[in-house]
Order: structure tokens, then sequence, then C-alpha cells
């Protein structure tokens, strides 16, 4: 486990915001379209964490663990983060099925939670991977492919 407190803070938050999303609503969308597109959301959390257990170590922080393996395969093809775009499909789901103030604020933190995550993330693949990883950067999109 991290002991690097940015890392811990990140992913308390990350987890909190869920968490409070979870609680404040129903867990799966009652609209078949929203149903459709946490659908997607769960579906691409499932194929990330698959791919990155085969190839490398799974960590819910952002530090890289000793010996990993750059993933570049499956949904990593496409995107670097496809694990929080899965969270944000989720979320976006719930949110607009249920609508209130508090799950937008609450939304609004977990997706800058996550930008932040992916930006300090990037930052510590690159010291750890060093070319490979820039390389890989150039392409791939972080979150949406062929836009960001």
């Amino acid at each position: 486990m991290s002991k690097n407190p940015k890392s811990l803070i990140l992913v308390f938050i990350q987890f909190a915001t869920l968490g409070i999303i979870f609680a404040t609503g129903s867990v799966l969308a009652r609209n078949p379209l929203l149903l459709g597109l946490e659908s997607l959301g769960i579906c691409l959390e499932i194929w990330a964490i698959l791919f990155m257990c085969r190839q490398s170590k799974l960590q819910v922080t952002a530090d890289v663990a000793p010996g990993s393996h750059l993933v570049i395969s499956g949904p990593y093809r496409y995107i670097r983060h496809p694990m929080y775009v899965g969270l944000m499909l989720i979320s976006v789901s719930l949110l607009i099925d249920q609508f209130s103030y508090l799950r937008a604020l609450i939304c609004i933190i977990l997706w800058i939670d996550l930008l932040v995550k992916i930006d300090y993330e990037e930052k510590l693949l690159k010291d750890y991977f060093k070319e490979e990883y820039t390389y890989y950067q150039s392409k791939t999109h972080r979150l949406l492919p062929f836009i960001y």
C-alpha cells in the first residue's frame, strides 16, 4: 500500500465521493439509456482491470508498483485511463438518472479528483517508464479517443 500522502488523499476522495453517490440514490440507473451508459462504464472498468491484472500490478493509488509493466493492450490501446472513464460514465449516468444538487456537487468533486489523479499518475508513470511512456502518450488519448 502506498505511503505517499497525495496518493492516499486522492484515493480517499475518489472512494468517498463514489460512496456518497451510491448512498444518495439507486446504484443502478432506472432509465434504460442511462442504464446502458452505466453498463458500458462497468464493462470498461472490468475490461481495464482484467488487462491490468494480467499484465502488471493493479493499484488503487497513482503510485507505480516496483516491477510494474506498462500496459498498452486491451482498452489501454485506445485510452490511457479506461478505469477513470468507466467511473465517469457510471457517475454521470447515476447523476442524470436521479439528479440532485448534492449529487451534482459530488460528481464534480469526483471528476476534479480523477483529473488531478490522472495528472499526478502520468507524471509518476513518465518518471518510471521514461521514453516508453512518452511514446505511449503520443499514440493514445487520456480519456476520450480523438478528443482528449
